[in-house]
């Protein structure tokens, strides 16, 4: 009988007790002999028996309220590619009892993220998954979850005193290592290299911070120079041209998802220029394709939500061990692999 799925009938057959026997001993619940109790132990120990969790839950009728806190994604290509891997492990769960309830906020203001964190809270969630891209107001939120004993998992930015139950998303560290070691195999004589960071808080983000990190110390090591470049909103390409100060690096990497921003500036570059930067956004694929881009590292957002929510119920409901970190692979895209990418 390898490999058969027990159920508590079997159970009660083999160690010859009833039904409602088996039952009281695995919910400990009611009164059992001694010698009816060792006859139904023994046989759980023999087949190592795993009571079905998710079905005790629909027996039970109970369910679990999960919220989602990520920025919108109608208004970000990356963050809608993330709503599709949460959309889909929501529908598989919600037959389990699982509500999914996905709350956005707009990455134009700080203020937005605090304000849509409130309309979390006062539901009174059983468990969170956040994208905490604005590491002071994420702080004050995760604070927040503490006192009340909410559990959270983040996805995309990891923030190391946070302390989440789970972290899913890249080594942003590496992942900016990774863009460097790029940019230096393509042009290893490379005497500037530059960090763009486009339309977000930077100094308030970890997730760029890190992948600036990551780059900075790359190219540390081998004595190239690195400059910072801000970009704002509403920042023309003019200003952007005049921020590097009439020196066009050898190297750039934009640290966000929105490369294809720069496409006027891409297309006026030196031949030779290495640019990098982040998703498959189908924006970006193009100018991939183009060669205006030579390099995309994929973050997979998809996958992050999708992991990161499955995840979340696995710890409530199922109450599973979950990995401390689920680092997903640093996947670099080229204009000759893309399209086993795009299937």
């Amino acid at each position: 009988m390898k490999n058969k799925k027990y159920t508590i009938k079997d159970i009660a057959k083999e160690a010859g007790v009833s039904i409602g026997t088996v039952d009281r001993v695995l919910h400990n619940r009611g009164k059992v002999s001694e010698i009816a109790l060792k006859k139904v132990q023994a046989v759980i120990e023999r087949i190592d028996y795993k009571p079905n969790l998710i079905a005790r839950r629909l027996k039970t009728g109970t369910s679990v309220n999960l919220h989602v806190l990520i920025p919108d994604p109608e208004k970000d290509d990356y963050w809608k590619q993330c709503a599709l891997g949460l959309n889909k492990a929501s529908s598989e769960l919600n037959a389990y009892g699982a509500h999914i309830t996905l709350q956005p906020y707009d990455t134009g203001t700080n203020s937005a993220f605090l304000d849509s964190a409130v309309k979390i809270l006062n539901k009174k969630p059983d468990g969170i998954l956040i994208a905490p891209l604005y590491s002071a107001e994420a702080m004050e939120f995760f604070n927040q979850c503490k006192e009340e004993n909410i559990p959270y998992l983040t996805i995309n930015t990891f923030i190391e005193e946070s302390h989440p139950v789970s972290f899913i998303g890249q080594d942003l560290h590496q992942s900016g290592t990774l863009a460097a070691r790029l940019i230096h195999l393509a042009k290893p004589e490379a005497g500037l290299a530059a960090v763009i960071h486009l339309h977000e808080d930077y100094q308030n983000s970890r997730h760029l911070t890190e992948k600036e990190k990551g780059f900075r110390d790359y190219f540390s090591a081998r004595n190239v120079p690195v400059q910072t470049i801000k970009v704002g909103q509403h920042a023309s390409m003019e200003k952007i041209i005049h921020l590097f100060n009439g020196s066009i690096p050898d190297g750039l990497f934009v640290t966000t998802s929105k490369t294809y921003l720069l496409q006027p500036l891409l297309e006026i570059l030196p031949p030779g220029t290495c640019v990098v930067g982040y998703d498959l956004i189908e924006k970006n694929t193009q100018l991939l394709k183009e060669d205006l881009i030579h390099f995309l590292i994929h973050q997979n957002p998809q996958q992050q939500g999708y992991i990161g929510l499955n995840y979340l119920f696995n710890y409530l409901v199922l109450k599973a061990e979950i990995p401390a970190k689920k680092l997903l692979p640093l996947e670099v895209v080229l204009r000759e692999n893309l399209d086993s990418y795009l299937v």
